[in-house]
């Protein structure tokens, strides 16, 4: 067995055994220092088993958001593509039983995407349930209860089958979404609520939280409070604001103005204006600035990179979702908004 293939399957042993259905980021890094001590070896030379050496289907390096993407398909509905991608860079045979033995496929080949309801030749199996998850797993328990209810006529609430599972609300809402997107159910409510006559189901809004709960969940960091380093930051100064609209000057990149221009500041360079403007809400009267450059311009950077990371982490989910970038670019702006990401 290569060692790539044996470093991966003990960091998705670990994952398997530690997830507890959120952030599945964090569970993924310790399970990288928990196979680097196993073997005595680099943490980094973990990462780069399936960060560079495993490839996307346009052949790109898989990297980590992707993996961690792939990782909670696989824990939270029982999806092939994470095998299927570990198989095709397999150096040997060994390898490859090695891989169907984790994942309880020992004579299985690569598996196709799920057909869509109503295909011929469809059987339920003994020990797979109607939407194809296997016996032992989160998804076929859920599909059970989704089963029931389909057949009983009510209603699909992915909080109900939380509460009856006692499973993770994110695996419940996320196995539900695979079944609609698969054809086997039409619809779904996240959460128990209020019929309001003449309102339709709407998948975007459901697929916006879905997205939303996973790159988010807690909201992004605040600034600039959680973007300031403990070191020389009890050096500071305040400016007075107008409470109103502000925005940089579309010419000269130091200065803050209102709306109408009635209130215009100039400040020592652009970090300090962009300072101003991602602290700034409507209603307040006064800013506190530091004085170091260095502690300013870090804070920006870093903020400024924090609302990349979750504006290209989004764009990526929506678009392996709806397979149409001019969607995933609309609902990746509405994130944009709900976060109120100002440094993109």
């Amino acid at each position: 067995m290569s060692k790539k293939i044996k470093q991966i399957i003990d960091v998705l042993l670990y994952i398997k055994n530690n997830y507890k259905g959120y952030d599945i980021t964090a569970t993924r890094r310790d399970a990288d220092k928990f196979v680097a001590r196993k073997y005595g070896i680099n943490e980094r030379t973990v990462v780069d088993k399936y960060r560079r050496q495993l490839k996307d289907r346009q052949g790109n390096d898989l990297g980590t958001q992707k993996f961690d993407y792939l990782l909670i398909k696989w824990l939270t509905s029982d999806d092939q593509e994470l095998k299927n991608t570990i198989l095709k860079y397999c150096d040997d045979e060994t390898d490859e039983l090695v891989v169907l033995n984790f994942f309880g496929d020992a004579t299985d080949v690569l598996i196709e995407e799920p057909k869509a309801k109503g295909d011929e030749g469809i059987k339920q199996k003994d020990n797979v349930s109607l939407y194809g998850a296997k016996e032992g797993t989160r998804a076929f328990d859920i599909d059970q209860i989704v089963k029931r209810k389909v057949d009983a006529g009510e209603e699909l609430v992915a909080e109900d089958i939380q509460e009856e599972t006692g499973y993770p609300y994110w695996t419940c809402e996320g196995r539900l979404y695979n079944l609609r997107k698969a054809g086997h159910i039409t619809q779904y409510t996240r959460k128990r609520r209020k019929k309001i006559p003449g309102t339709r189901p709407d998948p975007n809004g459901e697929l916006l939280e879905l997205v939303i709960d996973e790159i988010a969940p807690s909201g992004p960091k605040k600034f600039p409070h959680d973007f300031l380093s403990e070191e020389k930051t009890n050096d500071y100064f305040e400016v007075e604001l107008p409470g109103t609209l502000l925005q940089i000057d579309p010419l000269f990149k130091s200065i803050i103005t209102s709306s109408r221009q009635y209130f215009k500041y100039q400040a020592r360079n652009p970090a300090e204006a962009k300072y101003i403007l991602y602290s700034h809400r409507i209603g307040l009267k006064k800013i506190v600035i530091p004085q170091h450059n260095f502690v300013l311009f870090k804070a920006v950077t870093d903020y400024e990179k924090h609302c990349r990371e979750i504006k290209e982490k989004a764009f990526e989910l929506f678009l392996e979702f709806t397979n149409d970038e001019t969607q995933a670019e609309l609902l990746t702006q509405q994130v944009i908004k709900r976060l109120e990401l100002r440094g993109v």
